[in-house]
């Protein structure tokens, strides 16, 4: 025993002398909560629709870098630029199943909009183009909606027709307007503002098909600013149980391993060591987040901070064990670093924490399941809609990892041995 607390004792003086350690101890896991901070009313406001599915974009930018994936895509050439044009948009996007991009433009003729067009959907993923042509009013005072837009399709969208049918639907209803005005249009205008000052009651409702988690955009965000905080506290687990292993390395290297062995203190104790170091670092970490989002957090990131330091100490326990593992293995500080380094990369990327997996093929769905922070998403689902079996499950996923983990570690040090 009192071997065991001399290695525990020499290892952490080791580590609290190391600066790069002392960074990915409390430097980085201030960063990643920080990402929690972002303000998602600063991007959208569910409660305004006219903010969240128009957006206004500059002329000359080619590609928006706000698209959605849970709506339509358009982008709108808009050269009426009047308050008929902005009625027309505001009823489709108050619908919630379309989001605009809209560029104020000068084209007169519709084969400027059709090359304009073609042009856009070569350069961005947006499924169509609206074009409104200048003079809408006049249009529809002729009661005649035949030239009054031309939408462009960009891809094979199934809900394409149904904004033309959504269009139509508007533009119909702006003849009927019309009539009811008698020509007059300041009173076609009064009309077509009563209408758009009546706001929709909507509520939105999640369905499963197939065990499939459905959040809504406001839980989406959440998770997504959730998957950016976990992308980068896991390179701090994983570079902090590097220098964990730079210790395993070093006592190879420098003989001090084999001395050990020579005395009383059993292979057991000396891996018991490394995993009491690894969870000590991990709980300090998880200290650091638990105060920094206490302190820094101002907003509902749709876990409590219980669940959300729950998640994040599973993952640096499985990620700081795999880095000391990789210390075990390597036979220099590079190598290890370069692996903890390749395991970031790949889990991040793996795991959906810059981009949802809905779309994704079956294989790399499948592929996910062996990335541990795909759990942490995963789970974090399940507490964010209410579903039970969360904690037990990741749990159990935990424990599968550090299983796995520990016995290729002993592995290790014996064929080095």
């Amino acid at each position: 025993m009192t071997g065991f607390l001399t290695m525990l004792k020499v290892n952490m003086k080791l580590l609290l002398r190391n600066k790069g350690y002392l960074c990915f101890l409390i430097l980085l896991p201030l960063f990643s909560i920080l990402l929690l901070n972002i303000q998602v009313s600063s991007s959208f406001n569910l409660d305004d629709l006219d903010y969240y599915s128009i957006h206004e974009m500059e002329n000359g930018t080619r590609t928006p870098l706000n698209m959605t994936n849970d709506k339509l895509n358009v982008m709108v050439s808009d050269s009426d630029q009047s308050y008929l044009s902005d009625f027309i948009l505001q009823q489709l996007a108050n619908t919630g199943s379309y989001q605009f991009y809209r560029y104020r433009t000068d084209i007169t003729d519709a084969d400027t909009a059709a090359a304009l067009a073609t042009d856009f959907a070569n350069r961005n993923t947006i499924a169509a183009v609206l074009y409104i042509p200048p003079n809408l009013a006049e249009n529809i005072h002729m009661d005649s909606t035949v030239s009054a837009l031309y939408l462009f399709e960009a891809s094979e969208d199934g809900r394409i027709p149904m904004l033309a049918e959504g269009l139509d639907t508007v533009l119909n209803s702006l003849v009927i307007y019309q009539g009811l005005a008698k020509n007059d249009s300041n009173i076609f205008k009064t009309i077509v503002d009563n209408i758009s000052e009546r706001k929709l009651e909507k509520e939105s409702v999640s369905l499963s098909l197939n065990d499939e988690m459905h959040l809504n955009t406001l839980q989406q965000h959440q998770q997504s600013n959730v998957g950016y905080s976990l992308a980068i506290v896991s390179i701090a687990f994983l570079f902090s149980g590097v220098f964990i292993g730079s210790i395993v390395i070093e006592e190879r290297h420098n003989l001090v391993f084999t001395r050990i062995l020579l005395t009383n203190i059993s292979i057991t104790n000396y891996g018991l060591v490394k995993l009491l170091l690894s969870f000590l670092t991990t709980a300090i970490q998880i200290v650091v987040m638990g105060i920094g989002i206490a302190l820094f957090v101002k907003v509902d990131f749709g876990l409590s901070l219980g669940s959300y330091l729950f998640f994040i100490f599973g993952i640096g326990i499985i990620f700081n064990l795999l880095s000391v593992i990789a210390g075990v293995l390597a036979d220099n500080l590079l190598s290890s670093s370069y692996l903890a380094f390749a395991v970031w990369t790949v889990s991040a990327m793996l795991s959906g924490l810059y981009f949802p997996l809905d779309a994704t093929s079956i294989w790399w769905n499948r592929l996910a399941l062996l990335m541990p922070p795909h759990w942490v998403i995963r789970c974090s689902k399940m507490v964010m809609l209410g579903q039970g079996g969360a904690y037990s499950t990741f749990l159990l996923i935990v424990f599968a990892f550090i299983a796995i983990i520990l016995s290729v570690g002993f592995l290790g040090i014996k064929a080095k041995k």
